[in-house]
């Protein structure tokens, strides 16, 4: 399978935000979010978005992958599991040029939750990117490992036997 850098992921969704009539929004999930937030060197095979239906938004796309000389794969996820309330921390992914596309990605601990939910090797090589990155960042920033302490501090929800992880702020 093809790595594509993210750059190019950039590149192929200002193209989708010219074919876009409409503003539109969408969430980048797995490789290509960690790549265009966090890690500019992760590289992957595909843009995963959240699941959404759009026929607007796919016409675009579909516009957009007949301007390129090959295609970009892209698909809304079929499976997920994201961390409880993770919309709460969504953060927009600011792309230079962007006029009706607004991109936003997962907190980077909500991220890496997600990728561990998955457990492939592949995925936890890509949360030790994350921390890496993390650990280089200015004083101020946690890192990414800091921040799991203390997460799993109220696992029973009434209406839900096995419970759910939830972001400590």
């Amino acid at each position: 399978m093809r790595k594509i850098p993210s750059g190019d992921f950039e590149k192929f969704l200002r193209l989708v935000d010219e074919e876009l009539a409409e503003p539109f929004t969408i969430i980048v999930v797995e490789g290509a979010a960690i790549g265009m937030a966090y890690a500019p060197d992760h590289s992957t095979s595909d843009i995963d978005l959240m699941p959404m239906r759009s026929a607007p938004f796919w016409d675009a796309v579909e516009r957009a992958q007949q301007r390129l000389a090959s295609r970009v794969p892209i698909q809304s996820v079929g499976i997920v599991q994201p961390p409880y309330e993770y919309e709460d921390r969504l953060r927009p992914l600011p792309i230079r040029g962007l006029k009706r596309l607004q991109i936003l990605v997962p907190e980077a601990h909500d991220l890496a939750l997600m990728k561990v939910a998955r457990g492939e090797a592949h995925d936890l090589e890509a949360i030790e990117e994350i921390h890496r990155i993390s650990l280089a960042r200015p004083r101020g920033f946690e890192p990414l490992a800091f921040g799991f302490v203390g997460w799993v501090d109220s696992l029973a929800k009434p209406h839900c036997p096995f419970g759910t992880l939830r972001y400590r702020q």
